[in-house]
């Protein structure tokens, strides 16, 4: 994991303990808690449902991740990190919320980085406030 995702992962819980937020350290496949801070949700998913891009440079891919419950709106603040046997040289681009799945796109490199790439699993978590 680099040091933003990282640094994103754990601003990410320690708004969840802040706010009182109860998580499950392995939540998988779309597990939500009530917080007992002001109005808050927090999910997580996870998809083995592997995406690899295309070899040609700056090629892209994306994983659809479906929560069991829809959020209420798009308001949710989701953070998605690649696990698993990681191919090549994928780098998450973004993340495009609905109110029932998150779909993040993976593009690989450029140069000797324009391989096939991706993740063998994609998790996401999100905090709605």
């Amino acid at each position: 994991m680099n040091r933003s995702r990282t640094f994103l992962f754990a601003f990410f819980l320690l708004v969840a303990f802040l706010t009182g937020a109860s998580y499950e350290a392995n939540v998988s496949h779309a597990a939500t808690a009530s917080c007992s801070g002001p109005s808050c949700v927090v999910g997580g998913i996870t998809t083995t449902t592997t995406c690899p891009t295309a070899a040609a440079a700056g090629s892209t891919c994306t994983y659809t991740l479906t929560w069991s419950t829809a959020w209420p709106d798009t308001a949710y603040i989701p953070s998605c990190s690649g696990a698993g046997t990681i191919t090549g040289f994928p780098s998450i681009q973004g993340i495009t919320k609905a109110t029932n799945t998150a779909t993040v796109t993976v593009e690989n490199g450029t140069a000797n980085e324009a391989v096939a790439s991706g993740y063998a699993e994609m998790d996401c978590i999100a905090v709605h406030p």
